[in-house]
């Protein structure tokens, strides 16, 4: 029982010791914290994200009202289509 409960210490001490980011273990002591890290990870993503986010959502309605007022519509008919209003093309574009 010894043994297994000194296997449970060394792991969870060791657990500690890589992400506490004070460079006690195997990190030099200047390195940076676990959260520092994937902040400077992520940021970049994060930025990229509501960039595309923001102007999906100003351009969409701009080329919607473009495809209707060229009429780049698909326009209904009651053979195969379902919907009773033109739907717009140009939506993919925008996004």
């Amino acid at each position: 029982m010894k043994g297994k409960a000194d296997a449970q210490q060394r792991r969870g001490s060791t657990l500690t010791r890589l992400g506490d980011g004070k460079g006690s273990g195997m990190f030099p002591p200047d390195s940076p914290g676990w959260t520092e890290v994937l902040h400077h990870l992520w940021m970049p993503g994060v930025w990229v994200f509501v960039t595309s986010l923001l102007l999906g959502l100003l351009a969409t309605p701009v080329f919607r009202a473009l495809a209707l007022r060229r009429g780049i519509c698909d326009e209904p008919d009651q053979a195969v289509k379902i919907h009773s209003l033109p739907i717009p093309y140009l939506g993919g574009c925008a996004i």
